[in-house]
């Protein structure tokens, strides 16, 4: 009769693990950034290893071995490939991949080392000649969240590290940076008036900031928080891994309400009236932000990618398996449903005609029209996964970016306008009034006017 044995030792979620050939030991891996051995009976087997020379603990998103677990592979978050003699707790930088890595691999001997990106990309290594690595952290100045202020005449932005950046949408310099949170920053959000920052680090923790005085007004209490939105200036929503949903008085720093969904890594979406809340492991609800109460739109089924309101009373959320979903906002009907040609990554809200923007990982960006059984309009250029889209609901005109470090500008029709270089992965978009705002993982902003001159 099998035998569950269960051991208690990593601080936060365990990402990654393996068993040795032998079945003598289990390695495992978590979002607190040690890497530890174990014995059959789970007895740790050393100190947990953590590579002390990264300036900032760092999660592990991925963990593999060789044979007999005296080698071992780690992804990084932000893309940093790591190789590990485990019996002298030594560490070798391999590589960074443009983004998230998703898996890695080591050969029996652990000679060579395969890594496997959402950039696309499948990579191998030999860890014995690696030589001149590149930093651990190569995308610590990525940007997570971008905002522009009601008049378009600021724009802020918070980095991988919480760094946050209050500049001019003019030719002025930036004209404020300080930091939150002391930790890998996993989302954040902002007010309407960029005067409150939320962000949440990567140990769960969710920090309330003033901009205008840099300092930091309350923490909440959320242990497993990895997604985050504000409603207004007062009211919060952040979404834990372990499934539970929370809504906060930002103001007194008070929790309002619970709310308990599925297991996975969290979406969430608001149009500044409702909250739609999507569970990694397919559980779906709109609620009321001041009292969490609302409605089921589905049960279960594909993880959740990305979610979104758009105009006429409508909701959507894209799936990993390329489903686009949509439901009336006003009692949760379903609408209609559509297939993404791949993986959807982005929903982003569009205009009357075209409710909603979809792209996905093979480059593809989707108009999904509102008539039920409209015809689809789909804009193809880039190469690769498009992150980063955005459509002016009064011209129609639409931006995206993606890991072919392009920004692409296209006309209702679906044109394509424009094609602009960017110095890495674009990751943010955002329109507003014809200004248009770029964010990329290398911590750039690019600024510019969209004009269609069809």
């Amino acid at each position: 009769m099998p035998v569950a044995r269960r051991r208690d030792g990593h601080e936060r979620s365990v990402y990654g693990c393996a068993v040795a050939a032998a079945g003598d030991v289990v390695l495992t891996a978590g979002r607190d950034g040690a890497l530890r051995r174990w014995d059959a009976a789970l007895r740790p087997l050393g100190e947990p290893m953590i590579d002390r020379s990264l300036p900032l603990p760092t999660g592990i998103w991925a963990c593999a071995g060789n044979r007999a677990l005296d080698k071992a592979v780690t992804a990084l978050v932000g893309g940093a490939v790591q190789a590990w003699d485990t019996e002298s707790s030594t560490v070798t930088t391999l590589a960074g991949h443009a983004g998230t890595v998703n898996d890695v691999a080591t050969s029996c001997d652990g000679g060579v080392v395969a890594s496997a990106g959402f950039d696309g990309t499948v990579r191998l290594w030999d860890p014995a000649i690696a030589t001149g690595a590149p930093p651990a952290e190569p995308f610590s100045t990525m940007i997570q969240t971008m905002a522009l202020s009601v008049d378009g005449r600021r724009v802020l932005t918070v980095d991988a590290y919480g760094v946050v950046r209050v500049g001019s949408t003019g030719a002025r310099p930036a004209e404020q940076a300080f930091t939150t949170c002391r930790s890998w920053c996993r989302d954040g959000a902002v007010g309407s008036d960029l005067g409150t920052v939320l962000v949440i680090d990567h140990t769960g923790t969710a920090e309330v900031w003033d901009v205008e005085r840099a300092m930091r007004r309350h923490v909440l209490p959320h242990p497993e928080a990895a997604a985050c939105v504000m409603v207004g200036e007062r009211i919060a929503v952040t979404a834990g891994d372990d499934g539970t949903c929370f809504g906060w008085d930002i103001v007194h720093g008070v929790r309002l309400w619970t709310v308990e969904l599925g297991p996975g890594v969290p979406v969430l979406a608001t149009d500044g009236v409702a909250v739609l809340i999507g569970a990694g492991s397919g559980p779906v609800r709109l609620v009321d932000p001041a009292t969490g109460h609302g409605l089921t739109l589905r049960d279960g089924g594909a993880v959740v990618q990305s979610g979104a309101f758009g105009p006429g009373g409508l909701v959507a959320l894209g799936t990993d398996a390329g489903e686009v979903l949509r439901w009336r906002t006003r009692d949760g009907a379903a609408d209609q449903a559509g297939a993404h040609p791949t993986g959807v990554l982005l929903i982003v809200p569009g205009t009357a005609r075209y409710p909603f923007l979809s792209s996905g990982t093979d480059g593809g960006v989707v108009l999904w029209p509102a008539a039920a059984g409209g015809r689809r309009r789909r804009l193809t250029g880039h190469v690769g996964p498009v992150r980063g889209a955005a459509v002016d609901p009064l011209t129609g005109l639409i931006a995206t970016a993606g890991d072919d470090k392009t920004l692409r500008v296209w006309a209702a029709s679906g044109s394509q306008r424009a094609v602009l270089p960017l110095s890495g992965n674009g990751q943010k978009v955002l329109v507003q009034d014809g200004l248009i705002a770029c964010g990329d993982d290398g911590g750039f902003v690019y600024l510019g006017t969209l004009r269609d001159h069809e």
